[in-house]
C-alpha cells in the first residue's frame, strides 16, 4: 500500500536529518553558508521522463554540459541542474512530466544562474544575449556578488555568496544550479503525479516515493533499447560522486581483457577526451589528471 504524504510533511521529513535544513522561504530566511545542507527540488519537463529514470538509476554530474530545452539557457548556463528550494515552484512551473526529484546538498554545490547584463531570468521567445566566453560570464557573476553585498536584507548580504542567496530567496523561481555530483543513493525521494504522467492533466495528487519505489514502478529496460544516453551511463566505471579507485579501475579493465599499462599509455598520458569521458565522470577525470600528471 502506498502512503500519501502531503506537501506540509516535507518539513517534518527534512527535520529527521539534524544537519539538513528545510527552507521555508516565507518564515525561515537566514543567511546561507556554503557548509549548510539544504533540501532542493528539480521538476522534470514534459520531455524529461526518460532523464528522470536515468538519474534515479545512475545519478548525475552537475559539472557536465547539461541538456537544455532553450538555447538561451544552454549558452549562458551550460552546466548544472536547475533546482529550487520551493516545492510549489517545482510543481507548478517545471514538473510538466509529473515528476519532481528531491535531494539534499551542501550549498557549496550550488551557484546562481548568470545572465548577461545582470538579468535574473529571461522568458521563452525573448531575444537574449549570450556570454562570449567563460571569462565574461565570471565577470558578470562577480558584479552580481558585489551588487547583492549591498542588499538591505541581512540574509542576503551576510551570506557567503550574496548573489546565490538572492537567487534562492528573492528570485520568483527560488532557483540555483546544482553543480555538484549526485549518486543515486543520495536522492531522497521522487514526487509523482500519476494524472500528469499518464494523461498530461493537472489537478492530480502528488505522491512521495523512495528512489527504489520510483524505479520499481516506472523503470523498464525495453524503454531504453538502443538508447545512447543509457549506453553512456552503463559504460561508466564509477558513480558521479565516487572517488577514483585504482583497484576498481584495474579490475574493470581486467574483466574486459584490457591491459592497464596500455590503457594508461594510449588514453590517459596521451589524453583521449572521447575515451576518458566514456568511462569517467568529471570528478574522477580531475583526480586522474592529478594522479597521472596530466595537464
Amino acid at each position: 500500500m502506498k502512503i500519501i504524504i502531503t506537501e506540509n510533511q516535507v518539513k517534518k521529513l527534512a527535520s529527521e536529518l539534524s544537519e539538513t535544513r528545510f527552507i521555508d522561504i516565507h518564515n525561515d530566511v537566514k543567511k546561507m553558508q556554503d557548509d549548510d545542507t539544504i533540501i532542493v527540488y528539480h521538476g522534470f519537463s514534459s520531455y524529461s521522463f526518460k532523464q528522470a529514470l536515468l538519474i534515479a538509476k545512475y545519478g548525475l554530474s552537475g559539472q557536465e554540459r547539461a541538456n537544455r530545452i532553450y538555447s538561451y539557457e544552454y549558452n549562458n548556463n551550460p552546466n548544472g541542474l536547475f533546482v529550487t528550494i520551493n516545492f510549489n515552484v517545482a510543481k507548478k512551473e517545471f514538473a510538466k512530466s509529473g515528476i519532481i526529484m528531491e535531494f539534499a546538498t551542501k550549498i557549496r554545490n550550488l551557484e546562481a544562474p548568470v545572465w548577461p547584463g545582470g538579468r535574473s531570468y529571461y522568458v521563452q521567445g525573448e531575444f537574449t544575449q549570450s556570454f562570449k566566453d567563460d571569462k565574461e560570464r565570471e565577470e558578470q557573476r562577480v558584479k552580481n556578488r558585489e551588487k547583492y553585498k549591498n542588499s538591505p536584507h541581512p540574509a542576503i548580504n551576510q551570506s557567503d555568496r550574496p548573489e546565490l542567496a538572492w537567487s534562492l530567496y528573492k528570485d520568483p523561481e527560488s532557483q540555483a544550479l546544482f553543480i555538484g555530483n549526485l549518486n543515486p543513493n543520495m536522492i531522497r525521494a521522487f514526487w509523482v503525479n500519476e494524472r500528469l504522467i499518464t494523461d498530461r492533466r493537472t489537478g492530480g495528487e502528488w505522491i512521495r516515493l523512495s528512489r527504489k519505489e520510483f524505479l520499481k514502478k516506472y523503470y523498464n529496460e525495453e524503454y531504453f533499447k538502443n538508447d545512447e544516453e543509457l549506453f553512456k551511463r552503463q559504460n561508466k566505471i564509477f558513480m558521479p560522486d565516487d572517488n577514483f579507485d585504482i583497484i576498481k579501475f584495474k579490475n574493470y579493465l581486467s574483466e574486459r581483457d584490457y591491459d592497464y599499462s596500455e590503457f594508461i599509455e594510449y588514453y590517459i598520458k596521451n589524453w583521449d577526451n572521447y575515451v576518458i569521458n566514456m568511462y569517467f565522470y568529471p570528478k574522477q577525470i580531475n583526480q586522474l589528471k592529478k594522479i597521472y600528471g596530466v595537464e
